[in-house]
């Protein structure tokens, strides 16, 4: 019983790994996009500009 839910409890562990690197890959090669491209306010000059800083 206790070897199940090792086992289990090891697959799960796995599996929330793999996914999050996946995720982790999608997150970086987006980054990379975006440094590569212009801004997206250059992009689409029908929205209005926005200043983040003060």
């Amino acid at each position: 019983m206790l070897g199940i839910a090792l086992a289990i409890s090891t697959g799960i562990v796995a599996a929330v790994f793999v996914v999050g690197g996946i995720y982790q890959q999608e997150l970086f090669e987006e980054y990379l996009e975006d440094t590569q491209n212009p801004p997206r306010s250059e992009v689409n000059p029908d929205l209005p500009a926005f200043d983040i800083l003060p």
